[in-house]
Order: C-alpha cells, then sequence, then structure tokens
C-alpha cells in the first residue's frame, strides 16, 4: 500500500477514535516529517513492515537541533508515530509497533511548569479588556483558571453540557473522552450571566455551542488564545508585575495553575487527575512541584528541635 494511503487511513483510524482537528493535523504533519525522513536516507519508500526502531531514533535524533525540538515536541512526533503503527495493526498493514520501543525522552527534573499564583490571578483577570465582549472573555479565562479546561475542551462547550442540578458542566477531552466537573460558584454564575445576557444569536449549525463569536459562530481555539495573549500582555506591563515578561505565558498556563493550586492545598494527585482529564497519572506528577520557598519553610520546622 502506497504512503499516501496509509496516511488517510490514519487520518480515519484518529478521527473514529475522536481525536480533535487540531491533533490530527500535528499527528499527520509528524508523519510525513518521518516519511520525508526515510526518504532521504533511503532513497525511496519503505515498506511499513521494514520500518525499524532504529530508523524511529535516527529521525527523532535528527531533528534535535531545530528550535521546534523541545522534549514535548520530540515525544508529540513519538505519540504520533506509535499511533499510526498501532493504526496499521488494526487494518492488518502491520504486524508489530516498533515505536513502542523508543522511549520517550525525560524531561528535566529540575524543570517547573510555569504557573500563575493568586495575586498573578487576580491581576490577569483585572487585565481582560472591558470591552463588549468582556463576560464572554472573563468566562473563558475563568473556565482554564479555576476549572482546568484546555482550550479545545472551551470551545467545544455546548448549552446542552450545564448540569444545572449539580452546577457543573460535562466536558470533552482528548479522545473525546467526557468527564462530569463540578464548577466552583463564581464559575457557574459566570456561564448562566453569559448565557442568559451576553451570549450572541447562533448562527445556522452553532445553536449548540455554549462559546460564541460576535457573529454567533462557535469560538475558535485561536480566538481563544487570542483572548488569554491579551491578558497575559497586559499582566505583564502592570505595575509590579513586569518580572513575569521573562515567563513564556500562554494558554495552557493556566490550566498548570489549576493543577498546582489543588496539589498546594492537599487535594490527593487521583482527584486532580480526574478534574484535569489526565489518562495516565504520571502526567498529573508535574503539580507536585514546590518552590525553593517552601522546601526552606518545610526545613525550618527542625531548626526548632534542634
Amino acid at each position: 500500500m502506497e504512503r499516501n494511503e496509509c496516511i488517510d487511513m490514519f487520518e480515519m483510524y484518529m478521527e473514529d477514535m475522536g481525536y480533535s482537528s487540531n491533533t490530527q493535523r500535528h499527528y499527520v504533519h509528524d508523519l510525513k516529517m518521518f516519511f520525508e525522513y526515510l526518504i532521504s536516507i533511503k532513497g525511496n519508500d519503505v515498506p511499513i513492515s521494514q520500518i525499524k526502531k532504529t530508523d524511529i531514533h535516527l529521525f527523532l535524533r535528527s531533528l534535535r537541533n531545530e528550535k521546534s525540538n523541545s522534549v514535548s515536541s520530540r515525544n508529540r512526533r513519538l505519540m504520533a508515530i506509535r499511533l499510526f503503527f498501532k493504526a496499521m495493526m488494526k487494518y492488518d498493514l502491520a504486524t508489530r509497533n516498533p515505536a513502542m520501543e523508543v522511549d520517550p525522552a525525560k524531561s528535566k527534573k529540575d524543570s517547573i511548569p510555569t504557573y500563575l499564583n493568586e495575586e498573578e490571578l487576580k491581576v490577569l483577570f483585572n487585565s481582560i479588556q472591558r470591552t463588549s465582549l468582556y463576560t464572554r472573555n472573563k468566562l473563558i479565562v475563568m473556565l482554564m483558571a479555576y476549572s482546568g479546561l484546555r482550550v479545545m475542551e472551551v470551545s467545544a462547550l455546548n448549552i446542552g453540557d450545564i448540569d444545572r442540578s449539580q452546577k457543573g458542566i460535562i466536558v470533552r477531552g482528548k479522545g473525546n473522552k467526557t468527564r462530569f466537573l463540578p464548577l466552583a460558584n463564581p464559575v457557574y454564575d459566570q456561564i448562566i450571566e453569559y448565557e442568559a445576557n451576553h451570549r450572541p444569536t447562533p448562527q445556522k449549525g452553532h445553536e449548540h455551542a455554549l462559546i460564541l463569536t460576535r457573529k454567533g459562530e462557535r469560538i475558535a481555539n485561536r480566538t481563544i488564545q487570542h483572548v488569554t495573549k491579551q491578558a497575559f500582555q497586559k499582566l505583564q506591563t502592570a505595575n509590579g508585575f513586569e518580572y513575569l515578561q521573562s515567563k513564556p505565558l500562554s494558554s495552557h498556563k493556566l490550566r498548570h495553575s489549576f493543577g498546582t493550586y489543588l496539589v498546594k492545598r492537599g487535594i490527593d494527585l487521583r482527584t486532580v487527575q480526574q478534574l484535569l482529564g489526565h489518562e495516565n497519572i504520571n502526567t498529573t506528577q508535574i503539580y507536585t512541584h514546590v518552590s525553593d520557598k517552601q522546601k526552606e519553610e518545610a526545613i525550618a520546622v527542625f531548626n526548632e528541635m534542634m
């Protein structure tokens, strides 16, 4: 079977499994990069059955000097190849998955995810522009910072996902998996306020979407990212918060802030895992980081004992 046919089948597999269009696009791009690399070193298309773990290792190694080849990017490319072979095995086009024999790269142990503390979050909300879209934009930031939603999860929310009896929402996460998420009262109240008084009349085909654009269309991921980017830029120039200019702030950092705050408050990792929709608890472990100050305070208790 030709390479393009395999890619088409891979896309069909991801669609059937409920992967988001954004994930599909990235994985197909990564897979095409892998195939182009194989052609560059072997001179022609390599049958799937002849691809070895060494080929995958060398491909990932060939990208090590690229600016875009961070640990997360390298691991995403590996995940794309793993999923491709999983799909090919499902369709009886491969008998093994050589990518499973390649270990993902490990993050630096001293690497601490960027997150905003309580004071920084308060100023961030004050940094949201007071336009006619203020209520909507505030809701977007609240859903990520105080409920831990991913950008795509905010975009995918529907009116029918609101559980009014339990004051929560049904969230569709990665792989189209759903989870119930109870909401803090201010977040729930913001949803009801937006729905009742600020949600535009939806365009045909967008009636079910909760958060809409001015034109009444479901809000796109890039629009959500633009909303948070504007608020972050204003936060970074606020008096006393200029130090944040050296930090890589993005929409996903609000999710980091949510997870970090829960762990700091002593919430067990299993609960945090469920709230964030992590398939593997190892992913949740990144939120257990603590600051040097917290370490010093912990050890200081021994000063009174000695």
